[in-house]
């Protein structure tokens, strides 16, 4: 395929050797993720001749390159152009635009999908980034089909959660966490302050949990196997069922942004210490009790200057029945009814 940029004059196309495979197991977001990062950097970057894609394997892993012509990398910048904020030097930032941050979280998701990415570069002579990734030829479904289960069904926890013994008495916070240490110490914390709690392992079963029980608060990992902590924040929000629960992002990402302005009641860095945690849980609780208060306001507000026709043949029980909604400041209008002979 070959593709000419309408703002630049450069070129753009891919490759694919035979030897690749028609269908690899992986995570299909967090790998067409770091894919549009790498090639759109390579775009960014190349002021004339092109950036080409090609597509390589053998009998365990795939190789994807994404090789441009643009200005290169000095080899004394290669290794910390992968921390965030860091470019190759502050001309290209000025030149070229762009904070810096996407291939921080690109060598996140590969190392989440047991891949890597490693680049090859010198100054005035282009780079060529290569993500090698495992094929997943010895799983027996694809993650695809996994996403697609999670969200027909509650996927187990990965340890003995609360969910068979809920109690309306108490809050129960759900933890949307792939550590499974630091889940458990989520949970162990949440039942030591006397809350229930529900554990996820990835964010489709995290919904799944939300949709079968009532949940007052959410702690919620950002990187995460299938969809990540913002695409769960965003249909948490875009929902009226469930956009009035607070959501706390937890991340060992210190580049996330400000999470408060997609919804988020909080973030915090990881790893966790016991006081953060600690101070979570208050503001998820101290969030929920506003929210519970609004929520019986709102109820009120309802009722509240609505008009009701009573209509009862015994005028005892309507007596009672108006002085029972009176107090609740509605309206009330009696019907009289009269008993046929």
């Amino acid at each position: 395929m070959f593709i000419w940029q309408r703002d630049k004059n450069i070129s753009f196309d891919i490759e694919q050797n035979s030897r690749v495979p028609k269908v690899m197991i992986s995570d299909k977001t967090k790998l067409f993720q770091i894919l549009t990062n790498l090639v759109s950097n390579a775009l960014k970057f190349t002021a004339e001749g092109g950036v080409r894609l090609t597509l390589n394997a053998d009998e365990n892993k795939i190789f994807f390159k994404v090789i441009d012509t643009g200005v290169g990398i000095a080899t004394e910048k290669l290794e910390s152009i992968f921390e965030a904020f860091k470019q190759a030097d502050g001309t290209t930032t000025r030149n070229y635009g762009g904070t810096g941050l996407g291939l921080s979280i690109a060598q996140s998701f590969a190392s989440l999908l047991e891949g890597e990415i490693s680049v090859d570069s010198e100054t005035n002579k282009g780079s060529t980034f290569t993500l090698e990734m495992p094929l997943g030829k010895d799983k027996k479904i694809s993650i695809e089909h996994i996403v697609q289960s999670a969200s027909l069904k509650v996927c187990a926890a990965p340890f003995d959660d609360d969910r068979e013994n809920l109690s309306e008495e108490k809050k129960t916070f759900l933890v949307i966490e792939d550590d499974i240490k630091c889940a458990k110490t989520l949970y162990d914390t949440c039942r030591e302050k006397d809350y229930q709690a529900l554990v996820a392992i990835d964010g489709e079963s995290g919904l799944a949990l939300i949709k079968k029980y009532k949940i007052d608060a959410i702690i919620l990992d950002y990187m995460l196997p299938g969809h990540d902590g913002g695409d769960i924040l965003s249909v948490l929000k875009k929902d009226m069922d469930t956009n009035h629960i607070p959501v706390y992002i937890i991340s060992v990402l210190d580049s996330l942004g400000d999470m408060k302005s997609f919804g988020a009641l909080g973030q915090m860095q990881k790893p966790l210490k016991e006081k953060d945690i600690l101070n979570i849980l208050q503001e998820l609780d101290n969030a929920s009790q506003r929210q519970d208060a609004r929520h019986t306001e709102n109820k009120r507000s309802v009722l509240e200057g609505k008009k009701v026709l009573v209509v009862d043949d015994d005028m005892r029980n309507t007596y009672s029945l108006s002085k029972l909604l009176s107090n609740k400041k509605m309206k009330i209008e009696i019907a009289s009814v009269e008993n046929e002979p």
